[in-house]
């Protein structure tokens, strides 16, 4: 008798370990006329076990197991991620970090991110604030800031040091650790646009970009647009609507297509679109552009294999697409 289990966060503060047994399969045994028919056997119920107390301060806001699947990453409402070992009684915390969450205006600050393995935890908030937490030691902590009103984060299973986030107004964009972190200075450095830096004050200020005898090629795109310090790729809006108006970023989702290669990048939109990002192309606009459905898309995943995605909307329609072309393959119930 095989059993699934499953592992959910609530608003509460609780994670729940539901076990779903698959029921057995027994063969009724024709009978004699003029004799009852016998009873099937009743089917297993789904057990449920609750770690924790309620307590909304601590509500769960992402989950997801580590690299090895062996413990469970939470992050947490106040603040604390905790790497939970999942086969000691009650979800015993192996690890645990707080992250400062205040509030940028009416906005509260919240993570939209959430990768662990057997170095660090990494996580992002909706601000931009990229964090890289030494699970050895709790001192070691880098952190860089990715830009504002970021949707979501997600790392690639295998390159760990690469990292993508795409939000509102926020296209889809690559980034590598290792360039951030390598000159000991934790804020990216902003884009450049024809030699001029925007400043954080609105203004433009002039700045040289370096020359190739220094040794650290630069990143240029047709539009002369050079990548900020960590960047290894940046998403270009698509062309204006048929009333030449600008078409509005809002990026909620996006999933690596592949475990081998992180060239190959599905975005969701709030406007129901489903777009794929190829950087290996030299285009910047999406390769795959679909609208699908009529509701915002919540959330993605890997289908069987890179040409498969699927993804669900706001009123819980769930598709399977084509990342080639597109097409929906199906829709399930």
């Amino acid at each position: 008798m095989s059993s699934q289990r499953f592992y959910t966060g609530d608003e509460q503060g609780l994670i729940k370990v539901v076990t779903i047994t698959e029921p057995l399969v027994v063969k009724v045994k024709r009978v004699r006329r003029n004799q009852p028919t016998p009873e099937a056997p009743a089917k297993p119920v789904p057990t449920v076990e609750t770690w924790g107390t309620p307590d909304r301060e601590r509500a769960v806001q992402l989950l997801c197991w580590d690299h090895d699947k062996k413990y469970l990453a939470v992050a947490r409402k106040n603040g604390l991620v905790q790497l939970i070992d999942p086969k000691e009684n009650g979800g015993t915390a192996l690890a645990e970090f707080r992250h400062t969450l205040g509030k940028e205006g009416k906005v509260d600050t919240v993570f939209v991110g959430l990768f662990a393995n057997s170095e660090s935890i990494i996580t992002c908030t909706n601000t931009g604030v990229l964090t890289v937490q030494s699970i050895q030691d709790a001192t070691q902590r880098k952190i860089a800031s990715v830009g504002q009103d970021i949707c979501r984060m997600r790392v690639h299973p295998r390159e760990h040091h690469i990292v993508a986030t795409a939000g509102k107004e926020q296209e889809c964009t690559l980034w590598d650790l290792n360039q951030i972190f390598q000159d000991g200075t934790d804020q990216p450095q902003p884009p450049t646009t024809n030699g001029k830096t925007t400043a954080s004050n609105g203004k433009s200020v002039t700045s040289t970009p370096a020359s190739k005898s220094s040794g650290t090629p630069q990143a240029r795109y047709k539009s002369k647009e050079i990548l900020a310090n960590g960047q290894i790729f940046k998403a270009k809006n698509v062309k204006n609507d048929h009333l030449d108006l600008r078409v509005p970023v809002w990026n909620t989702d996006l999933q690596f297509l592949s475990q081998y290669d992180y060239s190959r990048i599905a975005v969701g939109t709030r406007n129901h679109q489903i777009r794929v990002y190829d950087t290996k192309s030299g285009a910047r606009r999406p390769i795959v552009d679909k609208e699908i459905g009529d509701m915002p898309v919540v959330a993605f995943s890997n289908g069987k294999d890179a040409s498969e995605t699927v993804f669900s909307d706001t009123v819980t329609n769930v598709y399977s697409v084509d990342t080639l072309t597109g097409e929906v393959l199906g829709q399930y119930k």
